[in-house]
């Protein structure tokens, strides 16, 4: 019921966004060649020739909700200056996304057009959102898509799961209270959550309070009472559904599916796969394709200078794991002396190494050095973003070492990642770059991709010795 009642307010809110899109397009239409904002020097297009760009705008924007993470914003809180910021965001994406399509397919489209809805768009969806939430919460305060539930378990699971559902607007719920005990009946507080009695009592308090749903959530060692709890319910039409006490075994990606009416509990999974690998591959093949062309004339330079600046061959070649520990042959622009590793491997490595040749610590420093590997991009070995990619004699050694270190794998191994663009000029505890990468991995989303490449390349220009701040401060990665 919960999950169900938030598809269908964020596919209503999705249809309030296509809604005033649609206005935000048909009103820069007007404001261009009707209302004089722009001279007009030619004749007025009519407007179902701009009619016609509009199902592909709403199917771009749709998209980039989707994308972005921003389908259920105006549901989720933050406050309205987060809201409008974030509708800011997918505005200006959007707007830019836009001149570049019509750029190739339709040149002889108005870029006044294109700025007006740009503006257009942000004030429509911002009303839009905030008609659509003053009536989603009028509607709340008049008692409709309201259900009252009772949280029943032990240990400190019923309150988390009732903080959760009170934080949560889009749940529609209302805590009346919690059953925390196997007996009693008496009324007390604790956390802030009204304890209305014991297991015994469950059928009375769901009469009492006009109970819709009861939420159980036992500790795993309380799993025995479920039976009777169930008992207890008798016959009460209400809601039922149960919180396992699993949040301590669970490392990444939780959920839970259903197949043939099994229940199906992930406790570890990947983020990337259905659409979201699709999406991540598409954009790996399209940025290193064109990075690859416009860096060409980089390419050939370093080459050279890595040519006559030492013998031996431009490229070094190196065995590296990727996902689900696969092996691969990695490229770079080769910085040390040929024989440099006769005496066996070293971990780590840094511009300093004094088995690199002169030029090789520049190109570490500027990290020129990796460009090669936008070739394993496109080949599919790597991914433009991810966990840097270790040398599989390293990792035999590290998997024992370091606890979850091989969840890593989860992902593509990547060119640059969270941990590079956080600590750019410093080195990095190993035990502190799995705890950039993990978190990478349990909150991986297009706009981090995307965030993560910009202060790349920012840093990459500018060696900005800053740490920019990226979407979360270091305390918040858990």
């Amino acid at each position: 019921m919960l999950k169900k009642r938030t598809e269908f307010y964020e596919s209503l809110l999705i249809f309030t966004d296509i809604l005033f899109i649609s206005t935000a397009w048909i009103t820069a239409y007007f404001l261009r060649f009707h209302l004089e904002f722009v001279p007009v020097y030619h004749d007025v297009p009519p407007l179902k020739e701009y009619l016609v760009l509009l199902p592909p705008i709403i199917l771009l924007w749709v998209v980039l909700l989707k994308a972005l993470g921003l389908s259920g914003v105006g549901l989720k809180g933050g406050g309205a200056p987060k809201e409008r910021w974030r509708l800011f965001k997918a505005s200006t994406v959007m707007f830019l996304l836009l001149v570049v399509l019509t750029f190739f397919v339709r040149k002889e489209l108005s870029r006044a057009v294109l700025l007006f809805f740009w503006l257009t768009s942000i004030a429509t969806l911002s009303l839009g959102r905030f008609l659509f939430l003053y009536l989603f919460r009028y509607l709340r305060q008049k008692g409709y898509a309201v259900s009252n539930a009772l949280i029943v378990g032990s240990g400190g699971l019923p309150f988390t799961i009732a903080e959760k559902l009170s934080h949560n607007s889009i749940s529609g719920t209302d805590v009346v209270g919690l059953i925390t005990e196997a007996t009693g009946a008496q009324k007390t507080q604790k956390h802030g959550m009204q304890i209305l009695g014991g297991y015994r009592d469950i059928q009375r308090i769901i009469k009492q309070h006009d109970v819709d749903l009861v939420v159980i959530g036992l500790a795993l060692e309380d799993y025995h009472r479920l039976e009777d709890i169930l008992r207890n319910i008798g016959s009460e039409t209400v809601d039922i559904k149960i919180v396992p006490d699993m949040q301590r075994f669970i490392t990444l990606r939780s959920e839970i599916e259903e197949l043939e009416g099994l229940p199906f509990i992930t406790l570890q999974g990947s983020p990337l796969y259905g659409w979201n690998m699709v999406l991540k591959r598409g954009v790996d093949i399209l940025v290193s394709f064109v990075a690859l062309i416009l860096l060409l004339p980089v390419f050939v330079v370093t080459a050279l200078l890595v040519f006559i600046s030492s013998p031996g061959p431009v490229f070094y070649r190196q065995e590296r794991a990727s996902l689900n520990g696969e092996k691969f042959t990695i490229l770079k622009f080769r910085t040390m002396k040929v024989d440099a590793e006769k005496e066996g491997a070293i971990w780590p490595t840094s511009s300093d190494d004094p088995r690199c040749t002169r030029m090789g610590k520049y190109l570490r420093k500027m990290r020129l050095d990796e460009l090669p590997q936008l070739i394993n991009v496109l080949k599919g070995d790597m991914s433009l973003v991810g966990p840097r990619p270790e040398r599989p004699i390293f990792i035999e050694e590290f998997k024992d070492k370091i606890p979850q270190y091989m969840l890593r794998s989860k992902v593509l191994a990547g060119i640059t990642g969270l941990a590079q663009i956080n600590e750019w000029r410093e080195y990095i505890p190993l035990e502190k770059r799995i705890e950039y990468d993990l978190y990478y991995i349990k909150n991986w989303s297009l706009a981090l991709d995307l965030s993560i490449l910009f202060l790349t390349f920012w840093r990459a220009i500018f060696q900005s010795k800053k740490k920019d701040e990226l979407a979360f401060r270091k305390g918040e990665m858990k």
